[in-house]
């Protein structure tokens, strides 16, 4: 496996691909979580001191409801993001790349206390790692995953210029598609990844590395119709 990439197609045929976020960074967002939620607990906790009872019980309807609807709130009205994952450049979607709905986010949730066990989320822990797209128990019931926020798809006239190169043999509709969305979204690939899927095409490109990358947007230029 080259990347956590998770490839969807959407009902008009195009295919998405999503990068699944790995453990370290959910573990991040949790801990930011947790941080903001021990700072509520303490200032309401603080405003309620002096009421005895009364106030303790109050306490504990906030603390059950901050438990077990924190997460779920902020999934379902926050587009799948908590604070935490905010901040970490997260969100939770369903495995069709359709938004987190109220069940969804029930039910992932509602798992956590599972995923906890013995302690310290380590059953959690277990199943991300067990999963090729890391999801906990509670994703796999709820058929959830959590990703790298989406960004905006570029445009077609974002293919970077190059002369158009018109390929060295008959394409069919489908490499011809490929080709244009490599073309469209190869700047926004991580590191070293679209050298790394340009060598792959070697027998239709004769390059590798940069070149083959070069020769790829040549070819996308000439596809779309830029003749100079």
């Amino acid at each position: 496996m080259l990347d956590t990439l998770h490839a969807i197609e959407t009902p008009e045929g195009v295919q998405i691909n999503l990068k699944v976020a790995g453990p370290v960074s959910r573990a991040l967002a949790l801990i930011i979580d947790s941080l903001i939620r021990s700072m509520a607990y303490i200032a309401f906790g603080s405003a309620l001191l002096f009421m005895g009872e009364a106030g303790w019980g109050i306490f504990s309807i906030f603390a059950f409801f901050m438990e077990w609807f924190y997460f779920v709130l902020f999934e379902v009205y926050n587009k799948g993001q908590t604070p935490g994952k905010r901040i970490m450049g997260l969100e939770v979607i369903h495995e069709d790349g359709t938004p987190i709905g109220m069940r969804g986010a029930m039910l992932r949730n509602l798992l956590r206390a599972v995923d906890f066990l013995p302690f310290g989320f380590a059953f959690g822990l277990g199943s991300c790692l067990a999963s090729a797209r890391f999801q906990r128990l509670g994703d796999r019931v709820a058929g959830t995953l959590v990703i790298y926020r989406m960004l905006a798809s570029p445009s077609p006239e974002s293919i970077p210029q190059q002369p158009p190169l018109p390929p060295p043999a008959a394409l069919s509709l489908t490499e011809q598609r490929a080709v244009i969305s490599f073309g469209e979204r190869a700047q926004t690939l991580p590191g070293n990844r679209a050298e790394e899927l340009a060598s792959h095409l070697e027998p239709l490109t004769h390059k590798q590395g940069l070149k083959a990358v070069e020769a790829l947007y040549g070819f996308a230029n000439w596809l779309v119709g830029t003749r100079r």
